[in-house]
């Protein structure tokens, strides 16, 4: 590795860790969401003085109000024109819009929306360009995401839209054949760093990494990404893939 690939990983590193302890008041604020919509037995303590006591019985009523309004009905592509000899045309694009819903498991992605959003307030849809993907008649497929609120690491004190942001990171969870299949990194004597990312209170799994990648803002105002790793993190200058893998020291 060169001096300027390690000043780099060092940078976003450093930036992670920072970035991570500004938004972890917001991560407990999300367990506690969480822990409601499971069904929690603690009571809180609301008067001074007051013992916090748990209740053998508890009617889940913040999970049924949720799942009362759990819409399968996946929302529909609407685009217009902006001018009257354009409409044939955002017609066309509708259309594609909708192929290509058909062609991904928006059904999958749109039932744990629907439930991410009513608990935490919102959540991410995150849509990709996959080159390695195989498809009849050549390479590459779009790729649609979920990405739940707590794998986000925001900017510290910025509170509006993502591209206000300078940089942000996301935390995904992948399998180590997926790194390497897709990086050619191999990480299969790493572990799991953050298992709490996948919901819940769960153990971390010797089949997966957790990969950070960081997008920061390029020249032209939008987002680039940079790769983090998973297990590893690996520091660039943008573009997939990112220079080599570097294990954490």
């Amino acid at each position: 590795m060169t001096t300027n690939q390690r000043q780099k990983l060092e940078y976003w590193q450093d930036k992670l860790t920072s970035y991570e302890n500004a938004f972890t008041p917001e991560v407990e604020k999300m367990d506690r969401r969480e822990e409601i919509y499971r069904g929690r037995s603690r009571i809180d303590q609301l008067v001074d003085g007051d013992v916090v006591r748990s209740t053998p019985h508890v009617r889940n009523i913040a999970a049924e109000l949720i799942e009362a309004q759990v819409d399968a009905n996946i929302p529909q592509p609407k685009v217009t024109a902006l001018r009257r000899k354009d409409e044939h045309l955002a017609c066309l694009i509708e259309d594609m819009l909708r192929n290509k819903l058909d062609q991904l498991p928006m059904e999958i992605l749109n039932d744990q929306m629907e439930r991410t959003v009513p608990i935490q307030g919102g959540g991410l849809f995150v849509l990709e360009w996959d080159s390695t993907r195989p498809v009849p008649g050549g390479m590459g497929q779009s790729v649609v995401s979920v990405v739940h609120p707590k794998q986000l690491v925001p900017q510290p004190g910025v509170t509006g839209d993502l591209w206000e942001m300078d940089d942000f990171i996301l935390k995904l969870p992948q399998t180590k054949s997926f790194i390497r299949r897709r990086y050619g990194v191999d990480v299969a004597d790493l572990g799991e760093e953050q298992p709490d990312v996948r919901g819940g209170d769960v153990p971390p799994s010797d089949q997966l990494v957790t990969q950070y990648a960081a997008y920061y803002k390029n020249d032209q105002g939008g987002h680039r990404p940079v790769l983090l790793g998973g297990g590893y993190r690996a520091g660039g200058s943008g573009g997939l893939p990112g220079p080599p893998a570097v294990p954490l020291p």
